[in-house]
């Protein structure tokens, strides 16, 4: 026995880092739940090995285990019966019917148990998941605030208006701004600016694409997308123009228009269509300008991702002054009628400016409406001047207070602003009524990105469409065209506020309305919330209580002062007098404090979606830029929405649907990859996932290996304590005879304290004479 000291340059180490690729589908539609991508415990299955049962604990016991106990138990009692009687017996039979019902019995439990991906919605009273969702926000979050600066309980304010037709939705749907004593309406020279995707194909192969408006003024400008000439290859729609229709055209309606020839005698001689084709799923950035008179001379352009047609008006306008603006749909109605989309009723149920001194709507109203958009839109401005190419190629890329008025350092772009929805999260709206349960409302302002007391109340989900829709130039909310709440005057049983909005077209549509951008070809600035007075908003506050405009803060959502901390209960008849209406009795009168929030005493949003995922499926961590969650029917759309989400190498979730390039910055969720938890924030994507899940993601596993090189050097290792040790030669050859040699048999591993902390034992010894010299590679992986 020899001891050889191992020095530092006797180790070899390495590290193979594997990424194996994991897809998880889940999908609860249909007949039956499919699951695919399951991660079994057992590493290594056998379909072969049953459960064991002990046939002699079976006789003791007297109790039945399975029919092959039984079988076998007859085939033995034979052969001891046949031995006894010092005869033969046949046992074929029996032991034939034992091997099958060996076949058909139950598979050993070990190999069977799996464990999927965990997807939930915070809970309606406090339990494990309600924990789990704190420990996310209060311990996860803030531990990798260093490491990834988007984790916190906020989500990014960038987002688009999303407008798509369906069965289950509305088609008269829209937003409508009061253009009161024509504040929206250019004098003379005007651009129109505005980002757009047309996200969707027509519905089937045989049915025309509708051409949808964009923005729509009343005998001045309409603005609309068609199809295109490109097919895809299920024959649907895959490419689309922009059309334009001034002054006296832009009362033509749209779907009326022959896009071969738009151009034709009056009314339809100002009709243009872009040059330029659009490709479905990918954003664009769209400009309509002209000049009245100087250096224009009545020119104008349609401009399409940089590529422009002219058109010539010589007129001094071409605006008059109507009482709307329409963004996602055309109106169609006269302008005696367009004042009363804004009368009494509606002025005070939405907490619109009131343009008419009547109480009712136009006569058929939802018919007025014909010309849905299919499309994402946002970055929606309207100036009082002809933008040059100059200011128009910031515009590209940049927002609006970026750009100066050439000839004008101390003025912007956004001081010739007339008309302008980002649309940003802004924390206040008029009075209007708020729903609090399917049965009630209540008249109140928002501050909230979504509704807090339909929440935390009845559990329901509805996002404050009014709190992203603010005109930020004139400071005007615009009225909501079914895209609002309408309450039951009965008491119906069994009805949850789930139920409530899934069951209600224009709920369903006005949840999906704001999205998360996902254009990445634009960066806003957020000037107009910075000047304005709710700049220090709570909404904007972070965890390090700095205002940044581009967050909307999810925690404090409720006064903690409303929660009554002396009851531990969670029903009983004092907690339902105190709390009133429930996620279970949505038909109870409102009380003194939020149900939900009484009974988690969390009161930061529960308007999220958590995934958590064992370490089986990711290994040490989850790969960085891997990982991919799809909804491809975003829960009410009809199968119209799909929304994709992606991380970016940092920790934070954004959208990438869209074909061109992502906002990567964009925040709707957070990735903690070392954990195995997924957490999407935003509320615009309400029970994400929640049909069907589909993960794909790439996993980390590393595998670590040491070698030990352990030199056998001339002179060393010639001798052995072993009692039966014997000198022997290594052969009967002549020039042998002198030597002796050793038998390796092992190799120990020692600490300083010489105790044994790994051992190599040889399948073979290792023969050494006083002669030979050579090196033992010992290799462990880990």
């Amino acid at each position: 026995m020899s001891f050889v000291e191992l020095t530092k340059q006797l180790f070899e180490r390495s590290t193979i880092s594997l990424r194996p690729n994991i897809n998880f589908v889940s999908s609860s539609g249909g007949s039956a739940e499919v699951t695919t991508g399951s991660m079994y415990v057992a590493p290594v299955r056998s379909k072969c090995i049953k459960t064991i049962i002990d046939i002699e604990a079976q006789d003791e016991q007297s109790y039945a285990v399975g029919d092959y106990g039984e079988s076998l138990n007859l085939a033995i009692e034979a052969s001891r019966a046949s031995d006894y009687a010092g005869s033969s017996t046949n046992i074929f039979a029996s032991l034939k019917q034992y091997l099958k019902d060996v076949r058909g019995s139950k598979k050993d439990a070990r190999f069977t148990k799996y464990l999927d991906v965990f997807r939930f919605d915070p809970p309606y009273s406090f339990q494990k998941n309600t924990s789990i969702k704190n420990t996310i926000r209060k311990s996860i979050q803030p531990k990798h605030q260093t490491r990834y600066p988007d984790s916190g309980f906020h989500y990014t304010n960038y987002n688009t208006l999303n407008f798509y037709t369906g069965s289950y939705v509305p088609s008269d749907s829209c937003i409508i701004y009061p253009n009161w004593s024509g504040s929206y309406t250019p004098s003379s020279s005007f651009s129109l600016d505005f980002w757009i995707n047309p996200r969707y194909a027509n519905e089937k192969k045989n049915f025309e694409f509708h051409a949808g408006t964009i923005f729509h003024i009343s005998s001045s400008i309409c603005v609309s997308l068609v199809s295109g000439s490109s097919r895809d290859e299920k024959g649907l729609v895959d490419s689309y123009k922009i059309l334009l229709q001034l002054s006296n055209s832009a009362d033509v309606r749209p779907n009326t228009v022959n896009l071969k020839a738009p151009l034709q005698n009056y009314p339809r001689n100002f009709i243009y269509t872009s040059s330029k084709e659009l490709k479905r799923n990918n954003w664009y950035h769209v400009t309509v300008r002209w000049g009245s008179s100087g250096a224009n001379n009545y020119y104008g352009s349609l401009i399409a991702d940089g590529e422009s047609t002219d058109f010539y008006i010589p007129s001094s306008s071409i605006f008059t002054s109507n009482k709307s603006v329409v963004i996602g749909n055309y109106w169609n109605g006269t302008s005696a009628n367009e004042s009363k989309l804004f009368n009494s009723t509606i002025a005070t149920n939405q907490g619109l400016r009131q343009l008419d001194a009547g109480s009712t709507d136009p006569a058929n109203l939802q018919t007025l409406f014909s010309n849905p958009l299919n499309a994402e839109i946002h970055d929606i401005k309207l100036f009082d001047k002809f933008l040059n190419d100059h200011e128009l190629n910031y515009l590209t890329s940049s927002g609006i207070n970026n750009v100066k008025i050439a000839g004008s350092e101390d003025s912007s772009l956004y001081d010739r602003l007339l008309f302008y929805v980002p649309p940003f999260f802004y924390p206040t709206t008029p009075n209007r009524n708020v729903v609090l349960s399917p049965f009630q409302t209540t008249s109140t302002t928002t501050d909230d990105p979504f509704n807090v007391s339909f929440s935390f109340g009845v559990g329901g989900k509805m996002v404050n469409l009014e709190n992203f829709t603010r005109e930020f130039v004139k400071g005007e909310y615009p009225r909501l065209q079914a895209l609002t709440a309408s309450t039951y005057s009965e008491t119906i049983q069994n009805l949850t506020a789930e139920n409530y909005v899934f069951h209600s077209g224009s709920i369903v549509k006005r949840n999906h309305t704001i999205l998360p951008n996902d254009n990445g070809l634009f960066k806003p600035d957020y000037y107009p919330i910075s000047k304005s007075p709710y700049a220090s908003s709570k909404s904007y506050k972070n965890s390090l209580d700095f205002y940044n405009h581009t967050k909307i803060n999810l925690e404090d959502l409720v006064p903690t002062s409303s929660i009554f901390k002396g009851i531990s209960v969670e029903r009983g008849s004092i907690f339902n007098e105190i709390a009133g209406s429930s996620p279970e009795s949505p038909g109870t009168t409102a009380g003194a404090v939020l149900t939900i929030a009484q009974r988690t005493r969390d009161v930061s949003s529960n308007e999220i979606t958590v995934f958590d995922m064992s370490n089986l499926y990711y290994g040490n961590r989850i790969h960085p830029g891997s990982f991919k969650i799809i909804d491809n029917h975003l829960t009410g759309s009809g199968g119209r929405v799909k929304i994709t989400l992606k991380d970016n190498k940092r920790g934070s979730l954004y959208r990438a649907d869209c074909n061109s390039k992502h906002a990567e910055w964009n925040n709707v969720g957070d990735v903690f990859y070392d954990e195995g938890i997924i957490l999407v924030k935003t509320p615009h994507l309400p029970y994400f996932c929640k049909d069907k899940t589909d993960i794909t993601l790439k996993g980390e596993q590393n595998i670590h290996t040491m070698i030990l090189n352990i030199p056998c050097e001339k002179g060393m290792f010639n001798s052995s304590s072993n009692p039966t040790f014997d000198k022997i030669t290594p052969s009967n050859n002549v020039n042998d005879k002198d030597l002796q040699t050793l038998f390796v048999t092992n190799v120990n591993i020692h600490d300083d304290n010489f105790n044994i902390i790994m051992k190599a034992n040889f399948s073979q010894p290792i023969i050494k004479t006083e002669e030979d010299e050579f090196v033992i590679r010992l290799k462990q992986d880990f």
